[in-house]
């Protein structure tokens, strides 16, 4: 029977004060779900966007906030740098958050990105740095998880893997590759097998995958931290340039206007593998390390070489192909010292680049007609980062969407499968716990409720003290006995301490004590046994409460970490919690975020299983 009649809902203090439990509920269900929806959400989103807490995460419907995400994962190398982003875009951004969409309104971006594929198809690989990686961090990027799968492809086992690297790899998920440092000054590749399998997969990776050297925006850089604004380096070099990104590295001394500066940062900072040096320096090269090390015996004997003489050491016009760890230093070094700086041309992207849409448009006026543009000279053209990264990131739209919407599930799934035991130990553990509180814990209350025993009111006041004290007191106590019982690191070392639980007792002690007293004096007529009475009548009657306990020992066993991690100190006998546990050392939070949605899923499963028979416990004895 209702608390409130028909007639009596009419009134209107009435409705107020149904309208206002509605609203209340309302609000709770809310609070309730809010946080949750926040979580979710959270577990889906990046660097850029995680700080947001937004329900539904912006880049699903804002093509900037999507394009920040796609150039920070971009411009990644070891972790997300916004000055590499910085130095090919020509702009000042602090952080990728304030990346804006590039304004390519009347170019002919079909063009523009058709030469751009050509000219970037040709161009060699060591000017082609492979982004979307983050080596330094909890996370994968797009090109380690390539590099991962191309590695398990070559060498099917980890044996094989090891053996080929001579490494002690504990699994494929430990291999990142090489760190590419193309734009360091007298950066070397070594000879080793890894590299020369990153070198290998490299080659197998799609234009999009890559940025590009740029020494002109390093130059730009150089410059804007050198001067303290653009008139001081116009008064300085009596120029007129409006700001420094309109600056262009040129390949030669005799062709810049910023002599001294030019001198400065190609001597000193820009990298040796993109210089070429004159024949006639060949023979200054051979006086440098006459001078340094005086005899050829000495300098064989200091870098572990075998010349016959310092005329017999090559200096290769092309520095590209030099990878040399004893000339490369040498050459560094004697650019700094000796060499004069007319000696040397340098060869940047943008130079390159500057020279394919010469041989290709041959004037300016045919490149202004085929880009829509309004350009005065191949040298104020620079080349269209921002708006290729726009044109990709569209070409690829739903697949980018696609890869933030999963990464970091698939980061945790990952890191699952690799610990696999933690699954299995956990579905153990768990399925052990719940056996062992809906056949132990019964018998116990039903032989409290059932015989009247002298000493049954001392064990329930016993049981009911152990309910008083919180779990982590008896660990140390636990812990102790299981050492001596040397069950340390074994399944019976995590199933045995909440093998009795005095809750549990009381609960069910309770309950026993309300069912009809009939029921089992018709069964001892009938000739059933305790066993049969218990089994056949008591249980029956008390599954709510069997699968409330049930539903408790499941979240107790499967959220436990801290004694797992006690008592089972061998990771090979760590459970689920205990791994993602540590997982939270090192993980970003976006990461734990998705750990903790995956996590809940066995406990929200288990309560949908187990809420009809709790709810039938609820409702039936209301009804009646």
């Amino acid at each position: 029977m209702p608390l409130i009649d028909t007639v009596g809902r009419r009134g209107l203090k009435v409705k107020v004060l149904i309208a206002f439990m509605y609203l209340a509920l309302v609000l709770g269900g809310i609070t309730m779900v809010y946080p949750f929806m926040l979580m979710l959400s959270s577990s889906i989103t990046s660097d850029v966007d995680f700080k947001e807490f937004r329900v539904i995460p912006r880049y699903f419907y804002n093509e900037n906030v999507l394009f920040q995400k796609y150039v920070m994962e971009k411009y990644s190398t070891q972790d997300p740098d916004i000055n590499i982003l910085n130095e090919r875009y020509g702009t000042n951004y602090l952080k990728f958050e304030e990346v804006a969409l590039p304004a390519g309104e009347g170019l002919n971006i079909k063009t523009v990105e058709k030469d751009w594929q050509d000219f970037t198809g040709e161009l060699p690989l060591n000017y082609k740095m492979s982004g979307f990686r983050r080596s330094n961090s909890s996370s994968y990027g797009m090109v380690e998880k390539l590099f991962v799968e191309w590695i398990k492809n070559k060498y099917k086992t980890l044996d094989n893997l090891n053996k080929a690297h001579t490494r002690e790899f504990i699994n494929f998920g430990a291999v990142k590759g090489y760190s590419e440092r193309l734009g360091d000054r007298a950066f070397i590749l070594d000879e080793s097998t890894e590299v020369k399998d990153a070198l290998e997969f490299k080659k197998t990776l799609g234009l999009d995958y890559f940025y590009f050297v740029s020494g002109e925006g390093r130059w730009i850089t150089y410059l804007s931290s050198k001067y303290t604004d653009i008139a001081d380096l116009n008064i300085k070099n009596k120029t007129d340039y409006k700001k420094f990104e309109d600056i262009v590295l040129e390949s030669s001394l005799s062709s810049t206007k910023l002599k001294a500066d030019w001198k400065e940062f190609v001597m000193n900072k820009f990298p040796v593998r993109y210089m070429s040096i004159d024949n006639k320096a060949e023979k200054l090269f051979h006086s440098f390390l006459e001078n340094k090390y005086k005899t050829i015996n000495k300098m064989n004997l200091i870098c572990k070489t075998s010349y016959r003489s310092f005329k017999n050491i090559p200096l290769s016009s092309n520095l590209e192909d030099v990878n040399d760890k004893v000339l490369v230093p040498e050459i560094d070094e004697f650019i700094k010292k000796d060499l004069p700086a007319g000696y040397l041309q340098i060869k940047t992207t943008e130079n390159r680049y500057r020279e394919f849409l010469k041989k290709r448009y041959k004037n300016i006026e045919g490149l202004n007609s085929a880009y829509g543009g309004k350009v005065d000279s191949f040298d104020n053209v620079k080349p269209p980062y921002a708006v290729m990264d726009h044109a990709q990131l569209m070409s690829k739209k739903n697949d980018i969407k696609k890869y933030f919407l999963t990464r970091n599930y698939k980061e945790v799934v990952a890191y699952i499968v690799i610990n696999g035991r933690a699954v299995l130990n956990t579905f153990i553990f768990c399925l052990a716990v719940v056996l062992t509180v809906l056949t132990v814990n019964p018998l116990c209350a039903y032989a409290l409720a059932r015989f009247n025993l002298s000493y049954g009111n001392k064990v329930l006041v016993f049981l009911l003290a152990t309910m008083a004290f919180p779990a982590e007191v008896g660990m140390i106590p636990s812990f102790l006995l299981i050492k001596d019982l040397h069950m340390l690191n074994t399944y019976w070392a995590l199933i045995l301490p909440g093998l009795v639980n005095g809750y549990s007792i009381f609960i069910l002690k309770g309950f026993f004590d309300s069912l009809p007293k009939e029921f089992y004096e018709a069964a001892q007529m009938d000739g059933a046994s305790e066993l049969r009475i218990f089994f056949n009548i008591t249980l029956p009657l008390a599954k709510p409460i069997m699968a409330y306990l049930a539903l408790g020992a499941f979240v107790s066993a499967y959220s436990a970490f801290m004694f797992a991690m006690l008592i089972c100190q061998d990771p090979k006998m760590w459970t689920l919690m205990v791994w993602l546990y540590q997982m939270q050392q090192w993980a970003e939070p976006r990461v734990i975020m998705a750990a903790l949605v995956i996590t809940s899923i066995p406990t929200l499963l288990i309560f949908i299983f187990a809420q009809r028979v709790i709810m039938k416990g609820i409702i039936i004895p209301m009804q009646h």
